[in-house]
């Protein structure tokens, strides 16, 4: 089945939500939803896709990891390695049809995928910049 990235977000957007509420162990500050944490945290463009390499191994896909800077400082991470590895491994074959269709590199489309998702958290909440609450 062919994805739209409309519907790739949307799959990712409801899998973020529910891996809150999340805590920063350094500060112990609660981020009790994903809307919480786009808005009081500031992403760090060095996403990790660990199964970009998994190219037509038999490998099981791990998943792709962002990252988040605390309002202490301390990094936080947001990980798709939760999902069932059928929809992993369904989007890591999409990715690598959008990555080769836009000529992006994995780093561009990860850091996209991103931005769409923190578009969405903020959209949905009717939320016009960062600085609004």
């Amino acid at each position: 089945m062919t994805r739209s990235e409309a519907e790739v977000v949307d799959l990712l957007y409801r899998h973020f939500l529910g891996v809150f509420p999340k805590k920063c162990h350094r500060c112990d500050r609660v981020y009790a939803s994903l809307h919480e944490y786009v808005m009081k945290t500031q992403a760090i463009p060095q996403a990790v896709s660990y199964d970009a390499d998994l190219a037509e191994s038999d490998g099981v896909p791990i998943g792709s990891t962002v990252f988040a800077k605390c309002i202490c400082g301390n990094t936080l991470a947001l990980s798709t390695s939760a999902l069932p590895e059928e929809t992993r491994l369904g989007l890591i074959a999409w990715a690598r049809t959008v990555v080769h269709d836009r000529g992006w590199s994995i780093d561009q489309f990860l850091n996209h995928m991103r931005d769409q998702i923190r578009d969405k958290v903020i959209d949905a909440h009717g939320d016009q910049s960062k600085d609004q609450e």
